[in-house]
């Protein structure tokens, strides 16, 4: 099995505008860079667990719960929230005590502590913003000698709560449309919650002694660090603001392939990744003819989360989809030929197809949220190969094996 380009697995060589694979074919390793765009700032969790800003047109090299590192990509969002982690600012208090300079995530020094004073009330911070629809609200966060921080979105009579337990990481009440916890170590969990709001939501970060109480004589305290509040149906990257909202603009990586290292008439694609978010279509890598999905072969996420591998030559040719699939991570690979197709998952063959045609391609793209920009998920690569040969079916198990 001599792969034509691998990309990942550990072995990352990033600079601006550009992330490499390589061809090791023949015992000669060549690089093959991809052009990659991303024109604004963007965060990724680096390898010492630190939330750490990389600049324009630097792909983001991901190492939170993989300690290979992941291509972290993501389509455009703001952070409506005004000030992100300056609590003392924008932010209104109710009975809360406000301490900045707190050990954070990753050992950051910029976390802060909410201490709840004498009274009987919600002891939180508020901020009033416009988006509408479906919006995730997220908030670093750790329990200090209160178990429980609170996440909440209000206009009108619409009040919706989600309650975090930072003793244990799980989710207590709930009222959102979607909610996650993410373990962040040494006691750190970034707290997600969807709602689906008017226009005009005040939206509050509160602490509590007990799931589902809001209003408590409590003067204990928990701390906070990076709040957001993007339009969307799922929580991304934390994008740092200072007085103002901040967009981070869509990564783009691709690349127009030398000769050969894609196969004409047959081959394989190969992709080991992360279901970070589900629910909507997502491509996840593709080879094609042009930027767009005609006249290509790719694997993408359905909206009913079924991973699906297709191939378009002037119209549908092979289209074999797989069962429901919940988030985590996976291994793929699709072997193509006229009239010979067959798409393996984890180790298991998800199906074949005996009739079908084989477009030409000569480009390599992970993910092109500006070329497709319906498919507004986010995923994480954590590596890629391409074949220019289709490999048998026990080749397609073993390299998918997990």
């Amino acid at each position: 099995m001599s792969n034509t380009l691998k990309f990942g697995n550990g072995q990352w060589a990033t600079g601006n505008g550009t992330a490499l694979a390589y061809n090791d074919e023949n015992a000669n390793f060549k690089p093959l860079p991809f052009d990659f765009t991303r024109a604004s700032s963007g965060t990724v969790v680096n390898q010492s667990g630190l939330i750490e800003t990389v600049g324009s047109g630097i792909p983001r090299i991901d190492f939170q719960g993989n300690t290979k590192g992941a291509l972290l990509l993501e389509p455009s969002r703001t952070n409506s929230f005004l000030h992100s982690n300056q609590f003392d600012t924008t932010w209104q208090p109710n009975y809360l005590v406000l301490t900045s300079g707190q050990i954070g995530v990753g050992g950051s020094q910029n976390a802060w502590l909410l201490t709840g004073f004498t009274g009987t009330a919600e002891k939180r911070l508020r901020q009033s913003v416009t988006p509408t629809g479906n919006v995730a609200c997220s908030v670093y966060a750790k329990k200090g000698t209160n178990d429980f921080v609170w996440l909440r979105g209000v206009t009108g009579a619409f009040n919706r709560r989600t309650f975090f337990n930072l003793s244990n990481g799980t989710i207590g009440s709930d009222d959102s449309v979607s909610s996650s916890m993410i373990d962040m170590g040494n006691g750190w969990y970034r707290c997600e919650a969807v709602f689906n709001q008017d226009a005009g939501f005040e939206f509050y970060i509160g602490l509590s002694d007990s799931n589902g109480s809001a209003v408590t004589s409590s003067t204990g305290n928990i701390y906070i660090q990076y709040s957001q509040l993007e339009a969307g149906s799922y929580a991304t990257s934390y994008i740092p603001t200072s007085g103002s909202a901040v967009t981070r603009v869509a990564d783009s990586c691709s690349q127009t392939t030398p000769n050969g290292v894609i196969g004409q008439t047959e081959g394989t694609i190969f992709v080991d990744f992360e279901i970070q978010t589900t629910g909507q279509d997502m491509v996840i890598m593709n080879i094609s003819n042009s930027s767009t999905p005609a006249n290509s072969i790719y694997f993408y996420l359905t909206g009913l989360n079924q991973l699906a591998a297709y191939v378009d030559n002037g119209g549908q040719q092979v289209l074999i989809t797989s069962g429901v699939l919940s988030q985590g991570k996976y291994k793929a690979a699709f072997g193509y030929k006229a009239n010979d197709f067959a798409f393996y998952l984890n180790g298991n063959l998800v199906g074949v197809d005996n009739s079908g045609n084989v477009p030409t391609c000569s480009v390599f793209q992970l993910e092109n949220y500006t070329n497709v920009p319906t498919y507004q998920e986010k995923t994480e690569i954590a590596e890629a190969k391409l074949y220019n040969t289709r490999l048998s079916n026990s080749e397609l198990a073993t390299l998918t094996q997990v």
